[in-house]
């Protein structure tokens, strides 16, 4: 009977023990949740206070992967070491610069001067590749560093496709924070947010971290899945270089769109830059200048005002216009024609381009009839999907004057994805909403967003004008001003654009210096894609005046039959077209 009590005594006793190392192990928890989530920097700058030789240093963690709309990595984060020092710990200093010299490929003479510093702590290397971390180790140790020398692990953003998209993509600093492009715009969904880390030293306890990296401290790292087809970006990637190649252009800037979705699916501009290495280059070198840089777009408007003075019932089809010999005088400004045109029909206007016509037309427009044009278009406002996006200029439209002017591309400035979105609203008579961001997988595999579909305006035109502008627009490169835009395979629908540049020294247009445009959609039996071709100030190599015709149209026609080839289209053309339609 006693040996009974006695067992239940100790039993009570055993679980009054346990309970008291479970509740004091609660404790323990408690309080590193409190120090390390909870409190978090503020207790880390308390204790500092107290240890006066502490430091926090900020270590980059992982980030979520950039990719294009297939999956193909355009950013992502690798695995890296730094190596850092308490200068007044180390030992053997030219022997350890000497032999870390060698394995991370610095001067011996800096790393000494690294090591040399008055600092109680610092960084003898960012992001070396991870495969050198057993070399490093052995070098500490046998020159008996250990203690005041260290490996941090962290992460490193690469770029594996380097100048490729690059200024879309943009790039991280040091912190692994996004700095520009979408890595900027998308760093609360990529999380990679630098990680405080507080470190203590002693003469002879050496370091101690009180805050270690942890997953739980690097904020939620998705996916995300851009538009971008890595396919068509390569295309235009390389009919870019072409350009710059044979025509010295300031600035070049290719917008792809698939018309149906209002997805980007190519945006290469130039100059570009490598983000890997994105502090070697130039500021002005990272602008996306398809969005940042506006431009007057010459002809390219004239389907647009021209469009919505037929849909009003201003010009009818079977109209005719007289260009005077391709010379006009409106309001005491003189507007010439490149051509001595005649007598012309609606659709020989826009097909041989002619100013004359174009502002006669344009006379009967009002100032809401020009201001609906540009908001059924969205030419001018941002559509703030991608950063840096820049509002396009306007005229005041209560001067007929500037309606006029308008019509033909002068005086209005747009960018160069406001313009590709415009074509495809022509293409399909609905304004989509542009999508740079297909989709942002969480960690889990889970899809938190998916773009859709965003009809902002819907039903443009009357049907008989989207007609009309289809077949006055396949003219155009069919035997216009685009011939050189012409394929042997799929129907394009476009227009050239030749705008002067503005000098603001002197105050007048320059008759060298050009902005060359090509804009339009394809095929135009079934309209799949919309793109834009801008070459900012070429230079041919004959000397000759460049034109959206000479410059952009070419590259237009190279752009349609290898994306065209790549997305496996049929040709909609017959071996013995050259044309469709009949003339009107």
């Amino acid at each position: 009977m006693r040996a009974k009590t006695l067992t239940l005594k100790s039993t009570k006793k055993l679980k009054f023990i346990i309970f008291i190392i479970f509740l004091l192990y609660a404790v323990v928890l408690a309080r590193a949740f409190y120090i390390q989530v909870l409190a978090g920097e503020n207790y880390v700058k308390r204790v500092l206070a107290d240890f006066p030789k502490g430091r926090i240093i900020k270590i980059t963690s992982y980030r979520g992967s950039i990719l294009d709309k297939n999956g193909q990595p355009l950013a992502i984060s690798l695995p890296t070491i730094s190596i850092y020092a308490f200068p007044k710990l180390v030992q053997n200093k030219e022997e350890l610069a000497d032999r870390l010299s060698k394995i991370l490929n610095i001067p011996q003479g800096k790393i000494l001067s690294i090591l040399n510093s008055k600092d109680r702590f610092v960084w003898i290397a960012r992001h070396v590749d991870e495969s050198d971390k057993g070399l490093v180790e052995e070098a500490i140790l046998d020159t008996d560093n250990s203690k005041g020398v260290g490996i941090q692990s962290d992460f490193k953003r690469f770029y594996p496709n380097h100048d490729l998209a690059s200024n879309l993509i943009g790039f991280v600093g040091w912190d692994g924070k996004g700095l520009d492009g979408m890595e900027y715009a998308l760093n609360k969904y990529l999380g990679g947010k630098p990680i405080d880390v507080m470190t203590i030293f002693a003469p002879k306890e050496g370091r101690m971290v009180l805050r270690p990296l942890s997953i739980q401290d690097t904020g939620t790292q998705n996916d995300v899945y851009l538009t971008i087809d890595m396919g068509v970006q390569s295309i235009v990637e390389d009919i870019k270089n072409h350009i710059v190649k044979d025509f010295n252009p300031r600035r070049v800037a290719i917008v792809v769109e698939d018309v149906r979705t209002g997805n980007i699916l190519g945006m290469a501009t130039y100059p570009d830059f490598d983000p890997n290495d994105y502090y070697d280059y130039p500021q002005r070198d990272w602008r996306n200048s398809a969005v940042t840089d506006v431009f007057e777009p010459g002809s390219v408007m004239k389907p647009f005002f021209l469009g919505y003075a037929m849909a009003k019932g201003y010009i009818h089809r079977g109209e005719t216009c007289n260009a005077n010999g391709g010379v006009g005088n409106f309001y005491g400004h003189t507007v010439t024609d490149v051509e001595h045109n005649g007598i012309l029909t609606m659709s020989q206007v826009l097909i041989v381009s002619s100013n004359v016509c174009a502002m006669k037309i344009a006379s009967h427009l009002t100032r809401e009839d020009a201001e609906n044009v540009v908001n059924l278009f969205h030419l001018v406002k941002p559509y703030g999907i991608i950063p840096g996006e820049q509002a396009g200029i306007l005229p005041n439209f209560y001067y007929p004057i500037n309606r006029m002017f308008a019509t033909i591309g002068q005086g209005i400035a747009v960018n160069a994805l406001n313009l590709a979105n415009a074509y495809a609203a022509l293409a399909t008579d609905n304004l989509v909403k542009p999508h740079i961001v297909k989709k942002i997988v969480n960690p889990l595999g889970e899809v938190i967003y998916h773009e859709k579909v965003d009809i902002i305006h819907k039903d443009i035109f009357p049907q008989s004008t989207i007609d009309w502008l289809h077949y006055a627009l396949e003219q155009v490169v069919e035997k216009g001003t685009g011939v050189a835009a012409k394929s042997k395979h799929f129907t394009i629908a476009g227009k050239t654009g030749t705008s002067q540049i503005f000098n603001f020294k002197t105050g007048h247009y320059s008759w060298r210096k050009v902005v060359a445009v090509f804009a339009g959609f394809f095929p135009v039996s079934n309209p799949r894609f919309s793109a834009v071709i801008v070459a900012y100030d070429p230079h041919p190599k004959n000397g000759a005046l460049a034109w959206g015709g000479t410059v952009s149209a070419p590259y237009f026609k190279e752009l349609v039959d290898r994306i065209s080839f790549y997305y496996a289209l049929k040709p909609d053309k017959t071996s013995s077209e050259t044309s469709s339609g009949k003339s009107q």
